[in-house]
């Protein structure tokens, strides 16, 4: 004999269904965002605006070939630098366009456009050819462009740390690699500000494989910025995802439902 469910039957458990539905959408809104990620990875998003400018300092190189005259014309370029201002005139859709002023210890400046996408890389006519800047909100082991091949193919973020840039401490994602190119072995430990993928640390040493090893080695970093990078961290284990809100909403309702019956 089949049992017949009455209008009570269902008013008695509304809140079970009610807390079957919400986990439901939960587990909906959590494949969606699983999805937009996955998409995010495709493309990547710049994370500077027109107007916004940063400017590098510290500028050193070490080198037993200093003073000797065999140091290449654009180490010995940077060796006299004082500082340089990267301006950003254009951002569409991943590629920014920046100018740069590049300002020497003797007062001159050198100026000039360039560009960057932060999909696709860096310009590979670029005077410099400085990865300055790279999608924002990249996570460790992603890759810093998407490119098939040119110097930053195979590049990964090694991992992200809080380290403080002009005051202030921010997620900041960290490459060290050793590469060796055709007789060079080339060291990298660069830096960039996670939130807006904002160059702030620069270092790049390179060893000949042969005697007697010179080794030059090249670094600079921020010395100031518009909008201020890096930006202040908040820990990410104080921001509730939307699972964890649904969650808790679920949990209210139930328990404000058992109360009033």
């Amino acid at each position: 004999m089949r049992k017949i469910l009455s209008t009570g039957y269902f008013m008695k458990n509304k809140t079970r269904i009610i807390c079957i539905i919400i986990f439901i959408l939960i587990f909906v809104a959590t494949e969606f965002c699983v999805i937009q990620i996955a998409k995010a990875e495709v493309f990547r998003a710049p994370g500077v605006g027109a107007g916004d400018w940063i400017k590098y300092g510290n500028f050193s190189v070490i080198s037993m070939e200093l003073g000797l005259g065999y140091l290449g014309n654009f180490e010995d370029d940077l060796n006299r630098t004082d500082w340089m201002l990267i301006t950003v005139q254009e951002v569409s859709e991943s590629n920014i366009t920046y100018e740069v002023d590049w300002h020497f210890k003797n007062g001159s400046d050198r100026i000039f456009p360039d560009w960057i996408d932060v999909n696709s890389g860096v310009n590979p006519n670029s005077i410099l050819g400085f990865p300055f800047l790279i999608s924002k909100s990249l996570q460790a082991s992603d890759s810093l462009y998407n490119v098939a091949d040119g110097p930053y193919l195979g590049w990964k973020i090694n991992k992200t740390m809080s380290l403080e840039y002009l005051g202030a401490y921010g997620d900041t994602h960290h490459i060290d690699l050793i590469p060796s190119i055709i007789g060079v072995e080339h060291h990298y430990n660069i830096y960039w500000d996670k939130q807006s993928g904002v160059l702030t640390e620069y270092t790049h040493s390179a060893t000949i494989i042969a005697p007697p090893f010179p080794t030059t080695e090249v670094h600079f970093e921020i010395i100031d910025s518009h909008p201020t990078w890096p930006i202040p961290e908040f820990s990410t284990s104080t921001l509730l995802s939307p699972f964890i809100i649904a969650t808790l909403l679920a949990v209210m309702i139930y328990r404000r439902k058992r109360y009033v019956e």
